[in-house]
């Protein structure tokens, strides 16, 4: 009868709570676990920074880092991932934004001689640009603003010779 109980208890996990070995046993840790008596230790990921803070400038800060890390998924990342994933991010954006104040000037400049070309149908001076806008701008309903845009167009292809 002793093997009996000795194989029940060591397949049913060996001890109880309390040390002693029992056949029912485990019936009753596993009651203790479902209602437990005392106070529950606090869970192991720490959510505290999760909770609304107080302030009105903490709670701005506090929506607008929930809204980012639930919009980018950085909620399911460790810190360090989180740490890493932003600064690539910022890196990134920086190369981009400085590329765009140094080349996207001498690009446009490079469109707007590729552009008189393609219209005009040579390549030149940008009077030429304003003078095939301003033989448009007449065939144009006679609408006060065309009329207006036109003598603009004009006033200023005369400036310029």
């Amino acid at each position: 009868m002793a093997s009996t109980q000795s194989t029940t208890s060591s397949s049913t996990g060996g001890t109880t709570r309390g040390g002693s070995s029992a056949p029912g046993g485990s019936a009753k840790a596993a009651y203790e676990i479902y209602n437990p008596s005392g106070p529950l230790p606090p869970s192991k990921p720490n959510h505290e920074f999760t909770r609304k803070p107080s302030g009105t400038l903490a709670r701005y800060v506090w929506k607008w880092r929930m809204w980012f890390e639930a919009t980018f998924v950085l909620s399911m990342l460790e810190p360090w991932e989180k740490i890493m994933l932003v600064t690539i991010f910022l890196v990134v954006s920086f190369f981009f934004t400085s590329a765009i104040i140094k080349y996207l000037p001498k690009h446009l400049t490079v469109m707007k001689r590729r552009a008189t070309y393609y219209l005009i149908g040579q390549e030149g001076d940008e009077r030429l640009l304003w003078q095939w806008i301003s033989g448009l701008l007449p065939s144009v309903a006679n609408a006060p603003a065309a009329r207006g845009a036109a003598s603009i167009a004009k006033g200023l292809f005369n400036n310029e010779l």
